[in-house]
């Protein structure tokens, strides 16, 4: 039991904190080419909607996705000129980088050639026809991050030391 004991508290003491964007403040940009349009903000992510930045638009920020929701209240039309860029993405927990951006859309038009990153930030761009349905339209960026950096947490390494602690009291006592 002694040396199952042991074992748990190491193997809790070396598992790497958990990475998250949730916490992190985050550039957002939208760029409208052909009306000269230029918006930048700064989010902090959190849960929930980070905001409606841009019309009929909601901004979601989780964890590991960006979620941008288009209502076009029954607008069908062109997507075209336009470019989104997300940086600054650093995740709050354990560093890492970008590897990968998985997308999931009913964006009528949208390839997977319209997505560039770069280690810490992801643009979209849809200078190409990129049309909506009229409905409610989802555009989902699942972020595939490398966490090559395990730093164990504070609080694990405190109950490695408590563990270790009562151990060596408990085997002190019962001399």
């Amino acid at each position: 039991m002694k040396n199952f004991l042991t074992l748990l508290l190491f193997c809790m003491a070396v598992l790497p904190a958990s990475a998250s964007l949730i916490g992190d403040d985050i550039d957002a940009r939208w760029q409208f080419v052909p009306g000269g349009f230029d918006f930048s903000e700064t989010f902090t992510v959190g849960p929930g909607i980070e905001g409606n930045p841009w019309v009929n638009t909601l901004l979601d920020i989780s964890a590991s996705a960006i979620s941008i929701d288009y209502d076009g209240a029954g607008f069908t039309g062109q997507g075209v000129g336009s470019i989104f860029t997300f940086s600054d993405l650093d995740w709050v927990g354990t560093p890492g980088h970008i590897v990968d951006v998985l997308v999931s859309t009913n964006w009528i038009g949208f390839d997977d050639s319209f997505i560039t990153f770069g280690t810490d930030w992801i643009e979209i761009d849809f200078l190409d026809d990129v049309s909506f349905d009229g409905g409610t339209d989802f555009f989902v960026m699942e972020i595939v991050a490398s966490h090559n950096n395990p730093i164990p947490e504070p609080m694990t390494l405190s109950l490695l030391g408590m563990g270790i602690a009562g151990l060596a009291v408990r085997r002190r006592f019962s001399a």
